[in-house]
């Protein structure tokens, strides 16, 4: 009986320990930003706002749209002095990279590849309204450009931008968010 104990731990270890490797093996929206230099302050933003475990998770279906650098220095919300406060732990601005993370991050997996041409609306974590289109002249979210689109990251797509996309202020009431978020282009 107990050998019978024994052989089923070791089984279900065995099985824990090859799904480990097997995740570890595998890109994470996290591991492919941090690949990229050009995504240091999305990277850094997640770390910052401890969210890291959330977009290093391998079996989550996200999308999420990635900003360059350049998107976060041109950014008319002030993103960079945002990520600057961040580091000094400052938690308004902890909360509002949190708040620009979950925007951009959509509760399921979007490629444009099997999109039908025209617009499609999906959700944001944040409950923000997205605006995905698919036409002759390219890919965009909320009209502006995606420049690598459909870009896998596990069981995750990363669509790679060159505009911030920055949620509106938090509600003062309890009331769903009604307004779509704006971007910034680089």
């Amino acid at each position: 009986m107990a050998f019978n104990k024994i052989l089923l731990i070791s089984a279900w270890l065995s099985v824990l320990l090859s799904v480990s490797l097997a995740a570890s093996n595998t890109t994470t929206i996290y591991s492919l930003l941090q690949s990229r230099q050009d995504y240091t302050f999305t990277v850094q933003s997640m770390e910052l706002t401890n969210l890291t475990s959330l977009y290093n998770n391998t079996l989550l279906n996200f999308t999420f749209l990635a900003s360059n650098d350049t998107a976060w220095e041109n950014s008319s919300a002030n993103a960079t002095g945002a990520l600057s406060a961040a580091k000094q732990n400052v938690s308004g601005a902890i909360d509002f990279l949190g708040r620009l993370l979950v925007a951009n991050t959509v509760n399921q997996t979007v490629r444009f590849s099997s999109l039908s041409s025209g617009t499609t609306s999906f959700v944001s974590l944040a409950e923000l309204p997205l605006n995905f289109t698919k036409n002759s002249t390219g890919d965009s979210v909320e009209g502006d450009p995606v420049i690598s689109p459909d870009v896998a990251a596990g069981n995750s797509v990363v669509q790679f931008l060159e505009f911030l996309l920055v949620p509106p202020a938090p509600p003062t009431t309890t009331s769903a968010p009604t307004s779509a978020p704006t971007s910034v282009a680089a």
